[in-house]
């Protein structure tokens, strides 16, 4: 074999070697930009799409894409707690008795106020406002001494009696004690009765009256 025949076989190696370097190259450029393109593409379709969708890490991290941050410096003004202080209720100490316009006169029914004829008492009562026959103001009214104006209501502080009363009628005998307690007369058909209620037996009541905390509400 002559010589350059046996040179040119010994390069056939290192052809083939520089052949399979060339194509590896020529496959990495290939997929490269095909990775490009799928990321363009990628790009593409989230930039068209819902705000909604998530964007790739890929460009996370990328401020030109992200809208500018919104701060408010301004802070609220605080709104004032409103508060409705409750005045001090007015009370009083009350020795309370009843009157029965139905019983007669002259302890229950004025004598001018009597019907003879009809064996009825006849009284109208005035709260201030308007007149009516006492049977209207039955278990809600009472006779209260001149420092309370008609029309003035009440509660009394005891279960047995639940109903607000309100000022209609006077009486010579209610009036205000010296030791400032009230005389109140309340208007109804039965006797006054307190469970366990604590009772007064002194000058002004020798055969004792119910004592109880009376409170202004009107």
């Amino acid at each position: 074999m002559r010589l350059w025949q046996k040179l040119l076989l010994a390069q056939i190696p290192l052809l083939i070697l520089f052949g399979w370097v060339y194509r590896t190259q020529e496959l990495r450029i290939e997929r490269g930009a095909g990775l490009v393109d799928d990321l363009r593409t990628q790009e593409a379709v989230m930039l068209d799409g819902s705000l909604n969708i998530t964007q790739g890490e890929w460009h996370r991290d990328d401020q030109s894409r992200l809208p500018s941050p919104l701060v408010n410096t301004v802070m609220p003004t605080p709104s004032a707690i409103p508060t409705h202080s409750r005045p001090d209720p007015v009370m009083y100490m009350a020795r309370l008795s009843y009157y029965n316009p139905d019983l007669g006169a002259p302890m229950n029914c004025h004598p001018a106020n009597w019907n003879e004829q009809t064996n009825q008492c006849d009284t109208t009562l005035f709260d201030g406002r308007i007149r009516e026959h006492w049977t209207h103001w039955l278990n809600t009214g009472i006779a209260c001494p001149i420092e309370f104006k008609l029309g003035t209501k009440i509660i009394i502080h005891a279960k047995e009696y639940p109903n607000v009363y309100t000022c209609v009628d006077r009486g010579s005998a209610i009036t205000a004690l010296p030791d400032g307690s009230l005389r109140i007369d309340l208007l109804q058909r039965e006797p006054i009765w307190i469970k366990d209620g604590d009772v007064i037996r002194d000058y002004w009541s020798p055969s004792g009256s119910y004592l109880v905390a009376i409170e202004v509400v009107d």
